[in-house]
C-alpha cells in the first residue's frame, strides 16, 4: 500500500519541502475526485444498496464510510468509498447510521472492513502528494 505523503525512498515530507508543485489545489482536488469516481463506478457498477424491495432513485453518489471531516486523508482512498443512489446516500446511510453500519458488514469483504477499523484508529501525519494520488488513482483505473 503506498502510502501518500511518504517518498519513494521512505522518508517523510512535511508539505513544506514538498512545496506547493504537489499540493491538492481545488482544481486539482476537482480532476481527482473526477478519477476517483471513474475507479469506484469501475468496481461497483451500482448502488450497493440496490434490490426489489427498496428500489434507487437519483444519481450514483460516492459515499465516504470514514467521514472526510474526520479523515481527511482517507478522501480519495477507494476502499472508503462506496457507490450509493441518491436516496440511499443522503436518506438512509445519514439518517439511519445504524443500521447502515450493520449492513456495512454483511456487504463488504472482511479484508476491506478490517482496512478500515485499522484506519479508524491510525493517524497519518504527512500531507497527501497530488501526483502520487493521481498515479494511484490511474493505475486502478487501467487495471
Amino acid at each position: 500500500m503506498v502510502i501518500p505523503g511518504v517518498a519513494k525512498n521512505g522518508s517523510f515530507q512535511t508539505r513544506l519541502q514538498m512545496g506547493r508543485k504537489e499540493a491538492i489545489t481545488r482544481p486539482r482536488n476537482n480532476k481527482l475526485m473526477k478519477l476517483l469516481r471513474q475507479v469506484i463506478l469501475k468496481r461497483d457498477k451500482k448502488c450497493l444498496r440496490w434490490h426489489d424491495d427498496d428500489p434507487c432513485a437519483g444519481p450514483p453518489h460516492l459515499s465516504h464510510i470514514l467521514p472526510i471531516s474526520r479523515f481527511r486523508k482517507l478522501k480519495y482512498e477507494p476502499k472508503n468509498i462506496k457507490i450509493l443512489c441518491q436516496k440511499h446516500h443522503l436518506y438512509w446511510w445519514h439518517k439511519h447510521p445504524l443500521a447502515a453500519a450493520e449492513w456495512l458488514k454483511t456487504t463488504l469483504s472482511e479484508d476491506r472492513l478490517e482496512w478500515i477499523e485499522e484506519m479508524r484508529n491510525t493517524i497519518i501525519h504527512e500531507p497527501l502528494n497530488y501526483s502520487e494520488v493521481k498515479a494511484n488513482l490511474e493505475e486502478m483505473l487501467n487495471d
